[in-house]
């Protein structure tokens, strides 16, 4: 079972767990990671043993220990208030709140003063008591975004591990591990209160701390990673192990064609939604996890922004045929190409397409994009009607813009 387009790799996984050989690929780093910790599952043990062994490696800041303690003493009962409420609001008077800010800027400038690894911190010299993100004048060149969304001790446990992961199996399971926690609301997610499933901006954290006197919470990653393992079901005995891989869609019969050979078949299903036309920045709403994955931090540049960051390189890698129809259905017209020539004859291919705007989809990449190749027969178009209160988007309230409101489902038979 093909997905070329895996995301986080629910469609392999469960492949695999069904005894199919679950065959992901995704051009963005955070999806392909977290595919292949789920379909190249390495023993519980073996994880648990690295985990114990990279938490022994790792050297408290002795330096920090005054700060630390004094708050944790002061934020101890509001961190737990916190994890309870929607709002994330500890029930904290302002001025508690703010000599909390202060310990926390003590934090961040001595971390930095004694480990050369933290990220930059020039500077915290920009007023962030404001209510409208537009008025916070946080800029980049100020410190590492990264700040903002955790507590230093934790931000620094998240830095030796993206130091010292390596490529082994395991290692590589622990970094899916930490890139699922990295933010969310719950006891073993690392992050302020936020949503897991994409990264906010600075600015509006800014202000939504400040209105509603958020914390950042101190979390101990190993504990926290420990928690996640305990969730992780033992894998059922049917489970097959399947493959990751990370290319360009158009360029995957080149990049398939060994794991093929050596699997001596190829796929007879695949199951997959492509980008949607002009609706999601992949890299900006991944942009905390993508830090994680950064091998070199980039530094602001004179006009202080990082140009290299992997967010940036990430967007500008994915941003392709996304924006107008034309070259939507011409990117859709040769990615069914490059499936043409990797599924098995008879296979089906199910295409989760979504509308834009009154344009339905899913009909114009068959009629301009699949029918043209003459590889395909349509079996037919599924309407998937998705109720507002299932959507993610509903999480925006009355500014959730564009998203869309009707997936339908393109079914075809390789001929």
């Amino acid at each position: 079972m093909l997905d070329p387009f895996c995301g986080r790799g629910t469609t392999p996984l469960e492949a695999c767990l069904s005894g199919r050989i679950g065959v992901g690929n995704d051009l963005n780093p955070v999806a392909y990671y977290l595919t292949r910790a789920k379909i190249r599952v390495p023993a519980y043990d073996r994880v648990l043993s690295r985990l114990q062994q990279l938490e022994e490696g790792y050297e408290p800041l002795s330096e920090a220990k005054y700060l630390l303690d004094s708050y944790r003493e002061l934020s101890k009962d509001a961190a737990e208030i916190q994890q309870s409420k929607p709002s994330g609001n500890p029930g904290l008077d302002r001025a508690a709140w703010e000599h909390l800010m202060v310990l926390i800027r003590e934090l961040r400038e001595l971390y930095v003063r004694c480990d050369p690894n933290m990220p930059y911190f020039t500077s915290q010299d920009y007023d962030f008591r404001e209510k409208s993100a537009k008025d916070i004048g946080y800029e980049e060149s100020f410190h590492h975004k990264i700040w903002l969304f955790y507590h230093p001790e934790t931000l620094r446990q998240l830095v030796y591990l993206k130091r010292s992961l390596g490529s082994q199996p395991e290692d590589e399971f622990i970094k899916a591990l930490v890139l699922g926690i990295m933010h969310g609301r719950g006891k073993h997610y690392l992050s302020l209160p936020m949503p897991n499933t994409f990264s906010m901006t600075p600015r509006y954290v800014l202000a939504y701390s400040y209105k509603n006197m958020l914390i950042l919470p101190e979390k101990n990653v190993f504990d926290c990673l420990r928690r996640k393992m305990a969730l992780i079901d033992p894998l059922p005995a049917g489970y097959v192990q399947g493959a990751a891989f990370s290319c360009d869609i158009r360029d995957l019969p080149g990049v398939l064609e060994p794991f093929l050979d050596s699997a001596g078949q190829k796929p007879k299903l695949l199951v997959s939604s492509p980008p949607y036309l002009g609706v999601v920045k992949y890299g900006q709403y991944n942009w905390i996890r993508l830090w994680f994955l950064e091998e070199q931090e980039s530094v602001p540049g004179q006009d202080g922004h990082r140009e290299k960051s992997l967010e940036k390189i990430v967007d500008a890698v994915l941003d392709d045929g996304h924006h107008d129809l034309e070259s939507y259905l011409k990117f859709m017209r040769e990615s069914l190409e490059a499936v043409l020539q990797v599924m098995a004859p008879k296979s089906i291919s199910a295409w989760v397409i979504g509308d834009v705007g009154e344009i339905n989809l899913a009909a114009a990449v068959w009629e301009q994009s699949a029918r043209p190749l003459g590889g395909y027969r349509k079996l037919g178009i599924i309407a998937d009607n998705i109720d507002e209160g299932k959507k993610v988007t509903k999480i925006w309230g009355a500014e959730r813009g564009r998203a869309t409101k009707i997936d339908r489902i393109l079914i075809l038979e390789r001929t």
